[in-house]
């Protein structure tokens, strides 16, 4: 019996955490151990990084991404802990987020790079399932949420994390990332997003080398 880590990424308002969340249900529907998890986490470290970013502060990106990895790296030991009870976790972001945020912030290649590698020991994932949405579908998805786009669609920091997002091979892991288009309905996007874990679930069990040891 093996457990598998399956990420889900995307910008502001590509459906990220709506996917994750029924990606779970559909799968403990279907008689699998699944659970749901997040990054930053509850824990202390993910409760500092959440104070440390509440709205119009500007902490340094690479404190930040830090944080990020240190959450990350308390967090691979609950992960890892359900992975070998064979549960499949679903991770509403994780290191690939850290990357593209931090050096969306910095506006720094060097920053995005080097956060990309803070991550090495921490639990490889078996996928990453990328949700892509114009910049266009995004704001409109914010606006309909009642969280003001105006910003959003001029921002120069966003088309960053866009453009990023759409490099998402290049990163740590990149070999397992899958893209799904999120322009779709929720419906159909599920349905694209639980196709490609049941595909790598089908592959079988994970064969990253031991980064963590």
């Amino acid at each position: 019996m093996t457990g598998y880590l399956v990420i889900v990424e995307g910008g502001d308002g590509a459906g990220k955490s709506t996917q994750a969340a029924r990606l779970v249900s559909t799968l403990c529907a279907s008689g699998r151990r699944a659970v749901l998890e997040r990054e930053p986490t509850d824990g202390p470290i993910g409760r500092l990084i959440r104070e440390m970013t509440v709205a119009g502060a500007r902490p340094d990106p690479k404190t930040i991404a830090l944080l990020f990895a240190a959450d990350r790296q308390e967090h691979a030991r609950r992960i890892q802990a359900l992975l070998d009870e064979g549960v499949i976790v679903v991770c509403d972001r994780y290191a690939l987020s850290t990357a593209v945020y931090q050096g969306a912030t910095s506006g720094s290649l060097t920053v995005e790079r080097w956060a990309d590698g803070l991550s090495m020991f921490a639990c490889p994932p078996d996928i990453i399932v990328v949700l892509t949405a114009s910049l266009e579908t995004c704001a409109a998805r914010l606006r309909e949420r009642g969280r003001p786009a105006d910003a959003f669609e001029v921002d120069d920091f966003q088309r960053r994390v866009h453009r990023a997002y759409a490099n998402a091979r290049d990163y740590r892991w990149g070999r397992s990332v899958r893209f799904v288009d999120a322009e779709r309905t929720p419906e159909l996007v599920a349905r694209s997003v639980l196709t490609e874990v049941e595909r790598r679930i089908a592959a079988g069990p994970r064969t990253w080398p031991a980064e963590r040891a």
